[in-house]
């Protein structure tokens, strides 16, 4: 009876481990299925006091405009409108993921995107930054192309 015990308590660890492994692989895949190409449905910044729920800046950084490539080596592009350059422009970095999030760095910022929501088509991300006295969070939403 002892072996049955450790056995089927071994064997919950391993059943324990190995899902949350598949959870982080299976979005891995996600993101770079066919050429790992998400469309930008929304990607908006607000600003926050860090007294106050509501926002004091809101910007719309681009609304279904623009790109997210994924892709296996842990690469990234990112193209989007710049009111800079009045064009597309695109840079370039490195990604990785957890089960949960999606951490980007790119000419230096480094972003942590906590996944809202995510289905084979589609993602919603957030990440925040917090200063002395204001909080920025970004909001973005993707859709598989």
């Amino acid at each position: 009876m002892k072996n049955i015990s450790k056995l089927l308590g071994i064997l919950f660890v391993f059943a324990i481990a190995f899902s949350s492994c598949s959870k982080e692989k299976k979005l891995t895949r996600n993101l770079t299925k066919n050429g790992g190409e998400w469309r930008i449905v929304s990607h908006v910044k607000k600003e926050y006091n860090l007294n106050s729920n509501e926002p004091h800046k809101t910007d719309v950084l681009a609304e279904n405009q623009g790109s997210f490539v994924f892709d296996d080596s842990g690469e990234f592009s990112y193209t989007f409108y710049s009111v800079i350059t009045e064009g597309m422009f695109t840079v370039r970095g490195t990604w990785s993921n957890t089960e949960d999030e999606i951490s980007t760095s790119m000419e230096g910022m480094h972003f942590k995107y906590k996944i809202l929501d995510q289905s084979k088509k589609g993602l919603r991300l957030e990440a925040e930054e917090v200063y002395d006295y204001e909080k920025t969070v970004y909001s973005l939403e993707l859709e598989k192309r």
